[in-house]
């Protein structure tokens, strides 16, 4: 599991986009979360913001208050599974094939790595943990 704790200072309603970037399996995605909305991209080909499948509306995190996303991934093959969880609830769910999971050019990384990045925002890290689940292993 990720945890990643995290104060934007002077985000807008949209486009100030958090890039959580996780690898699963021999691939990668990222976990975009906006203050309006959030994502995995890219899922189908998709990009997170033209795939309804793999979006969530709601408050994800305005300016100046401190909040906390908490990504978990099962990378059983040929299946795969991602919670997403902000400020302690539960916000996004995805189960697939991994062959259904790609990660955009503009933030892809060299396998295995995390990387955190920003978009159109400044943003402050206050926070991070990574814990390996022996058991998000096998599921």
């Amino acid at each position: 599991m990720l945890r990643v704790e995290f104060i934007r200072p002077d985000a807008g309603d949209s486009g100030s986009t958090i890039g959580l970037i996780l690898p699963i399996a021999e691939t990668q995605f990222v976990l975009n979360i906006d203050p309006t909305r959030m994502g995995l991209d890219i899922v189908d080909g998709k990009r997170w913001f033209a795939n309804d499948a793999i979006i969530k509306h709601g408050d994800f995190g305005g300016a100046k208050r401190k909040h906390l996303a908490e990504v978990t991934v099962w990378q059983n093959e040929p299946e795969a599974r991602i919670l997403v969880l902000v400020d302690g609830k539960p916000q996004l769910e995805w189960k697939g094939a991994l062959s259904r999971i790609s990660c955009s050019g503009n933030w892809a990384l060299n396998l295995p790595a995390l990387g955190i990045g920003s978009w159109d925002q400044s943003l402050i890290i206050t926070g991070i943990a990574l814990k390996e689940d022996a058991d998000s292993r096998s599921r």
